[in-house]
């Protein structure tokens, strides 16, 4: 990436809208630091857009580094001008404008040991000091290594760790990263992402982790009757969720989860990579040879307060993208679809499962149905 000593503000990211506002608040901000002779430095994501020009990133709010003696300067004028402040316990002060946030981050507790050969950004007719690729780069590798302890005990840390590695791997160009199961074991947030429920709602869906144990009974305890049902590869209750924590096995059976901002599990995948003998053996009637290992199988269910929530289809969406860079070959499903569960049957059909015949078990009629992804 070529960098010129001078950078030119050009283009929109994917939140244009919020954008074009919150850049004049910012310029607003910038007349004030300049009329009391503060100078900042521009990081975070406005920065990653100034460098990668990326339209596919959000810019929420900007992120600036001054010294932290000159707080009290800005908030001064800020309650002058009636301009609406917070100063958190983390060094930092927020400038605030109904939902758009400039922040003023401590150089003292979040810059030290950063490169200090700035760029000048050029918004329009203004100029600010932006920090360099190399203090950029090195500013997001602080901010990963100090959040990964947090993303499997906080859906909200998950998900910010996500948006900060994405930023990440745009700055250092890095491409998509090969998959591997054993490469899921040493970095499980390997495949996990962030998702907007219709209504609004984040979710993560990320790998079950022995932490989980708490959650994850409560959510299979949770379940409703008719939703157990449908349900048979294990028993559903909390001593089942604590034991299938304690004995994760990622090379065999990969189990996802998708969790709220109330660190609540409301989904879970299984995605297992062990194919039983009398599936094997159906499957030849239908003139499919599945393999170990090359094959899985997925079994889905999510709470009942969540149906219609476009859950289900984050997590199966998610899975297949999963099993794709795995390289499996055929997708199928646990023990079937009921037959009498035709919302289930049309769910999957949407995904690209196809019908291939019929069979009983337990008392139910089924339906077996398959998704080709890679052709071995």
């Amino acid at each position: 990436m070529r960098i010129d000593k001078n950078i030119i503000l050009r283009g929109f990211p994917r939140n244009k809208d919020k954008y074009v506002r919150l850049i004049e608040f910012f310029k607003e901000i910038l007349d004030i630091c300049g009329e009391i002779d503060i100078h900042p430095v521009v990081d975070g994501s406005l920065a990653v857009f100034a460098y990668t020009r990326n339209k596919n990133i959000d810019i929420n709010d900007i992120d600036l580094s001054i010294s932290e003696t000159k707080f009290p300067k800005i908030i001064r004028v800020l309650k002058i001008k009636g301009i609406k402040y917070r100063s958190r316990d983390f060094h930092v002060l927020e400038i605030i404008r109904n939902d758009l946030k400039v922040s003023f981050g401590s150089a003292e507790q979040w810059s030290t040991n950063l490169p200090t050969d700035y760029q000048t950004l050029q918004i329009d007719n203004h100029q600010v000091k932006m920090l360099s690729l190399a203090g950029l780069v090195k500013q997001y590798e602080h901010a990963l290594n100090n959040r990964i302890e947090k993303v499997y005990g906080d859906a909200c840390e998950g998900i910010k760790y996500l948006e900060l590695r994405g930023k990440y791997k745009l700055l250092k160009m890095e491409k998509p990263p090969l998959i591997t199961r054993q490469k899921i074991i040493i970095d499980p947030f390997l495949i996990a992402s962030e998702h907007i429920l219709k209504n609004g709602d984040r979710v993560l869906f990320r790998p079950l982790v022995k932490n989980d144990a708490i959650a994850f009974g409560s959510f299979l305890e949770g379940l409703k009757e008719e939703t157990r049902d449908k349900f048979g590869p294990h028993s559903l209750t909390t001593k089942e969720a604590k034991n299938i924590c304690n004995t994760l096995n990622y090379l065999e059976v990969l189990r996802l989860v998708l969790i709220n901002t109330n660190q609540e599990i409301i989904g879970y995948m299984i995605l297992s990579f062990l194919l039983r003998e009398s599936q094997v053996l159906r499957y030849q009637i239908y003139k499919i040879q599945l393999r170990q290992k090359r094959d899985a199988c997925i079994a889905p269910v999510i709470a009942d307060n969540y149906q219609n929530s476009r859950a289900g289809s984050i997590m199966l969406e998610e899975t297949i993208k999963i099993a794709h860079n795995l390289k499996i070959k055929y997708l199928i499903l646990w023990q079937g679809v009921q037959q009498t569960n035709t919302r289930a049957i049309h769910y999957y059909e949407k995904f690209g499962f196809r019908k291939n015949g019929e069979f009983d078990r337990y008392g139910t009629h089924n339906i077996d149905m398959t998704l080709t992804l890679n052709n071995h």
